[in-house]
């Protein structure tokens, strides 16, 4: 058994990674099942959980279900909704909307997502950037 070094771990990691990001970027269904499974999620709990963690406390991993989803749609949106091409007909503005309306009284979840855009391994910003200047030009030619 050999032993594969760090560099080139990540970098096979990072290409299955971007593989299975891109394979669900075409792939309607599985958008539309995410987003029933937000709907049906938000239907059911209607607001974050009383009991929020401090601000020092809050780590990587998810605080609670409702953090766990908060944080899953904001990853589909931003590294997979935001990179395709018909992102408009698949409903950006809406999925815009479910995903603010998460944050909403969820601190957990919005400590998380300000960590990211200031992440600098992390282009969320200028994937949001581009995707609101895509859209805003296919609506205002």
């Amino acid at each position: 058994r050999a032993t594969v070094p760090r560099g080139m771990l990540r970098r096979i990691w990072e290409e299955n990674e971007m593989k299975w990001r891109d394979s669900n970027v075409h792939d309607r269904n599985y958008g539309h099942a995410l987003r029933e499974i937000i709907s049906g999620f938000k239907k059911a709990n209607t607001s974050p959980p009383e009991k929020q963690p401090a601000v020092e406390e809050i780590s990587d991993t998810p605080s609670n279900l409702y953090d766990q989803v908060t944080r899953l749609a904001t990853r589909y949106l931003f590294m997979t909704l935001a990179r395709s091409a018909g992102k408009q007909s698949r409903g950006w503005r809406e999925w815009v909307n479910e995903v603010k309306a998460l944050y909403v009284g969820n601190v957990a979840s919005s400590v998380w997502l300000l960590s990211m855009f200031i992440n600098p391994d992390v282009d969320w910003f200028s994937t949001i950037l581009m995707a609101e200047y895509e859209t805003s030009n296919s609506r205002n030619p």
